[in-house]
């Protein structure tokens, strides 16, 4: 009710007039739309908490089902035993991938995905792509490329985990769909901006294709082109989604050109803030004006990237699709005094084969002519690549910097004796890049404490650890975790969050305030897979992440970075 008063010309108040209104149907509204919203605030939580919970649950029973294969597989098998140890672990995967879009879909849903934002190099991002995707290539014949444009910068700021999953995704399903010919992965550049950069991502496949009819829905969940590519091909229909919804993070889009029969194209663009620190690793672009290279392949997509980095470096180049070819333009050049250096030339090459080609060139003779054997993701017999006279192996898909590296080298041990071992991809890396499985380093000298509550995760890092020659204690709990930091000095301590008695964070907490020599490296293990568990790891007092199913790599790489970052010799933990 509102009363107004209503005055007489003197201004006195003559008479109250009052103005009633029934706003029960309005308040009934508000309170409607208050519980609405407290509802839906509710029940995005509980789906959160699901969410959560359900991560948890599922992927610690996947960390030991694919730990345990995986250490199954180093030990010694028959060949029968070996296939089923395999399809066991793929099959896992396959679960895992799986399980992981059904979380992302969902965290979409409820807005709980969100990108890192951390210095990364674009090259061996994309390298693990294809590291990853190399072996589904290789079974079904694809030649898998990769090319990255001149203006492209490798040191960038972002989430290079999602990008590498939109790739994976991308590439996956080009793999899939396809039956013979290449699936490339082409990065380029198109922007100018001195402290961002707008790259554009391509996929291209020459696979089965998409009809037009088709195309305008494949982004959306749980759809693909057709019911029967469903049955034939398999999938969530998630994949595509996902990567729709994380180039949008990336302020970029994703968009497709296809054509049945012919192949599919996915093009997707996104930002990346410059590492401020770039200029550290930058180099500048190799001069090799003074090679003169022949490339002979039949797949003229390889051919076109091998030229374009060739002419980049202002190296000298011909390439052609036929062995014969190449044979007479060699003939012609050395004749003319000016004969070529190098010859790339893929070892399965259509009609005169790589053996074929090295074994005419020493039929004719062309001194001084290092050949170089190009092979589509495996190696095969090494020693006979050597047998045929081959100096270097380049395995495909490769990138700009590893190809540059291969020149420099040969080049630099080009006078060196015939007999000289094979440069490989692994003649000039880093040791502890590609480790020997039965040669693991040895870091007995660390001390390392596992607390983890369940026993097939307990068996499973014991032997893990065991592999590296560490001396393993473990507590089933929190508690038990804390008693042992108190009584023992551990180098590393890999701490599952929830665990009964006292969970991880507790038990982080409950450390970081004892009065000790010095503080253990604390690595939290969870099934966890939500926005924001890192952080509250992180701000627990923890040092390092890891998720589950926890893979040997990243173990290894958490005792290398210990060892490396204390600078401790081993011989001065003997003396504690």
């Amino acid at each position: 009710t509102r009363k107004i008063p209503i005055l007489d010309e003197q201004g006195r108040p003559r008479f109250l007039l009052g103005i009633s209104e029934d706003i029960t149907e309005k308040k009934r509204i508000e309170q409607a739309l208050r519980e609405a919203k407290e509802a839906a605030e509710a029940a995005s939580r509980a789906k959160s908490d699901f969410l959560a919970n359900m991560s948890h649950e599922i992927r610690t029973p996947m960390n030991s089902i694919m730990g345990m294969t995986q250490l199954l597989l180093e030990t010694q098998l028959d060949q029968q035993q070996r296939l089923w140890a395999e399809i066991a672990r793929n099959s896992s995967e396959s679960l895992l991938d799986i399980i992981n879009d059904i979380l992302d879909i969902s965290k979409i849903e409820v807005g709980k995905l969100e990108l890192e934002k951390t210095p990364f190099d674009l090259f061996p991002t994309v390298e693990q792509v294809t590291d990853t995707l190399v072996i589904k290539a290789r079974e079904k014949n694809i030649e898998l490329l990769t090319r990255f444009g001149p203006r492209t910068p490798r040191y960038l700021i972002g989430d290079p985990v999602r990008l590498r999953q939109i790739l994976i995704n991308l590439v996956g399903n080009a793999i899939k769909f396809t039956t013979e010919g290449h699936v490339a992965i082409l990065v380029d550049r198109y922007d100018s901006s001195a402290d961002k950069a707008t790259l554009s991502f391509q996929v291209e496949d020459t696979g089965i294709g998409i009809p037009p009819d088709k195309v305008s829905y494949i982004f959306e969940k749980f759809t693909q082109a057709e019911e029967s590519t469903t049955r034939k091909f398999g999938g969530t229909g998630l994949g595509l989604a996902i990567c729709r919804k994380l180039t949008q993070l990336m302020d970029g889009h994703i968009t497709v050109s296809s054509e049945p029969g012919k192949g599919s194209q996915f093009f997707f663009n996104a930002v990346f803030p410059i590492d401020p620190s770039a200029f550290r690793y930058e180099k500048p672009a190799p001069d090799f004006s003074f090679l003169r290279i022949v490339a002979i392949d039949d797949n003229a997509k390889n051919l076109s990237i091998l030229q374009e980095y060739f002419s980049a470096w202002k190296a000298k180049a011909a390439c052609f699709m036929q062995g014969e070819e190449a044979l007479a333009a060699m003939a012609c050049a050395a004749e003319a005094g000016e004969p070529f250096h190098m010859a790339f030339v893929d070892y399965h090459l259509f009609g005169m084969n790589g053996k074929a080609f090295a074994a005419e060139i020493h039929t004719r003779g062309f001194p001084g002519l290092q050949l170089i054997a190009m092979r589509n993701c495996d190696p095969g017999n090494l020693k006979e690549l050597e047998a045929d006279g081959f100096h270097a192996l380049l395995l495909k898909p490769y990138c700009p910097a590893r190809l540059a590296e291969k020149l420099a080298i040969l080049w630099a041990t080009r006078r060196q004796s015939a007999a000289a071992p094979l440069l490989t991809r692994y003649s000039f890396l880093h040791d502890k890049e590609h480790p020997d499985a039965n040669h693991a380093i040895d870091y007995s000298h660390l001390k390392i404490l596992v607390a983890e509550d369940l026993k097939p995760n307990q068996i499973y890092m014991q032997a893990l650890l065991k592999k590296y020659r560490c001396p393993v204690q473990v507590a089933a709990n929190g508690v038990e975790a804390v008693h042992f930091v108190q009584r023992h000095d551990y180098d590393i301590v890999f701490m599952d969050c929830q665990m009964p008695e006292m969970d991880g964070f507790a038990a982080t907490r409950a450390i970081r305030a004892l009065s000790l020599r010095r503080q253990p490296f604390i690595v939290a293990l969870t099934a966890d897979a939500m926005q924001g568990d890192r952080e509250r790891c992180l701000g627990a007092g923890m040092d390092e992440y890891l998720n589950k199913p926890v893979k040997a790599e990243k173990i290894a790489q958490i005792l290398d970075t210990y060892a490396r970052c204390c600078h401790v010799p081993a011989s001065l933990f003997a003396l504690r």
